[in-house]
């Protein structure tokens, strides 16, 4: 199935995932947090094709069954947290969205650190929330916090850092921050130039990419 969902056989991928969760579920049961982590890559190729409600429903059934298997302080948690959180950004839910996000910060700085790259993340993630309603003050408040936790952590021309600043970057141009958001483009230019011959591809992986918190 996953080689399926890379290669974006996306019909085959699900029969595939459907027969690996018919297996499962006969051997572990529905329940069982082995068989919510073929639930959880099932939710992601739905979510690729945007159906969101379906990957809604199924990344709620994972959080459910982790949080009720592992600990709710588990780093899968984290993760089933931030894809739920996700899909409801994509769907445009940002109230229900935002509440998630703040929790995947607590869990993620918990389980794996404060200034872990899932926590960045997710600060990334909710910052694009409050941009998306409009909260600016609050958006570019956490963009800052994300940038210097990126910034300490992998080095301030580290290519990972490039997401946030575009983020960043996009939020002062709607402010009307028209020098501060040149700047940093001229940044980002840098960077992308800097950085192209070193990791070719590091620029396709959007902050909205859930093959990052996606279990094999």
């Amino acid at each position: 199935g996953l080689i399926c969902y890379k290669t974006s056989r996306y019909s085959e991928a699900e029969r595939f995932y459907r027969r690996a969760l018919a297996i499962r579920e006969k051997a572990l049961g529905n329940d069982h947090p082995e068989t919510a982590r073929i639930w959880n890559q099932l939710a992601v190729l739905y979510y690729t094709e945007r159906q969101y409600g379906k990957a809604e429903q199924l990344w709620s059934k994972v959080l459910r069954i982790w949080e009720a298997s592992l600990g709710p302080e588990h780093p899968d948690v984290a993760a089933a947290l931030n894809n739920l959180a996700t899909a409801y950004f994509a769907d445009k839910r940002f109230d229900e969205a935002e509440p998630l996000f703040r929790h995947t910060v607590e869990v993620c700085g918990k389980a794996l650190g404060p200034e872990h790259p899932c926590v960045i993340t997710a600060l990334t993630n909710l910052a694009s929330v409050e941009r998306a309603r409009h909260r600016y003050e609050d958006a570019e408040s956490l963009y800052r916090r994300a940038l210097a936790m990126e910034e300490r952590t992998l080095g301030p021309d580290h290519p990972e850092v490039v997401a946030v600043l575009s983020n960043y970057a996009a939020l002062l141009r709607q402010m009307h921050r028209k020098a501060e958001a040149t700047k940093l483009e001229t940044r980002l230019r840098e960077l992308r130039a800097t950085s192209a011959s070193i990791s070719p591809g590091t620029f396709e992986v959007d902050w909205r990419d859930l093959q990052a918190t996606q279990n094999h």
